[in-house]
């Protein structure tokens, strides 16, 4: 047990410092042997812990990614991928929309700021979602589950998890629904109202730094052509 105890206090301190140097010896082939040997071990050692394991994992997967892609460049700068794309795919650039790239890489940008946002009080970007829906509903602010989906501007497809979460943080409560007995309506708790009423305004001002590059006429335009590319969309489904 000694003998075991002595070797995992060894492995403790050794095996992150090997991690550092292999990073830095990147032009030796078994770079990637090597780093598969360490989770093996970390494996073996600390089977119980799962912080270590993770945090392994993520050193794992962070080196597989710089190793599998060294030699290439990876951007994601709009004009490099469209001459990337005219210079290998020919074929393909062609029938590229520079606009619908930057409109998808725009759309990112704002989904991951707002991730990041609402992820500072604790929520998932589902969870606001529904908290928002229930906020904008006629007081007091009570939907069905299905009438809360359909409202939600992010769908998501485990509704009943989400609302499980919700309502074991006190941010929503399950009560009876007296037109169907089979189903239970959806309530927004004065915390839940209170968290959501918080998050919005901060939120909302995010979005204006992010677009405040354009004017009030450029963001009406803006509007005002999205407003066309969803109407042909949603009439063609």
């Amino acid at each position: 047990a000694n003998t075991a105890a002595s070797v995992s206090i060894n492995v403790l301190f050794i095996l992150p410092a090997v991690a550092v140097l292999s990073m830095f010896a990147s032009f030796l082939m078994i770079e990637g042997v090597l780093f598969a040997v360490i989770l093996r071990l970390q494996l073996s050692f600390w089977k119980d812990s799962n912080w270590t394991l993770a945090f392994w994992q993520d050193i794992l997967w962070m080196y597989l990614d710089r190793y599998a892609y060294k030699g290439q460049i990876v951007t994601n700068n709009i004009n490099e991928i469209l001459q990337a794309m005219d210079d290998n795919w020919p074929d393909c650039a062609d029938g590229v929309s520079p606009a619908l790239l930057r409109l998808l890489q725009v759309s990112n940008l704002f989904h991951n700021q707002m991730e990041a946002l609402v992820a500072s009080f604790d929520l998932q970007r589902a969870e606001f979602s529904v908290l928002s829906t229930l906020r904008r509903s006629p007081a007091p602010y009570c939907l069905s589950p299905t009438a809360l989906y359909q409202s939600m501007i992010f769908s998501s497809g485990g509704l009943t998890k989400v609302l499980n979460r919700l309502s074991q943080a006190a941010l929503i409560e399950r009560i009876d629904n007296p037109e169907d007995k089979r189903s239970k309506l959806v309530l927004l708790t004065s915390k839940g109202k209170q968290l959501i009423e918080t998050v919005m305004p901060k939120l909302h001002q995010q979005e204006r730094n992010g677009l405040s590059i354009l004017s009030a006429d450029e963001l009406q335009q803006l509007d005002a052509m999205m407003q066309r590319v969803l109407a042909k969309n949603k009439s063609t489904n």
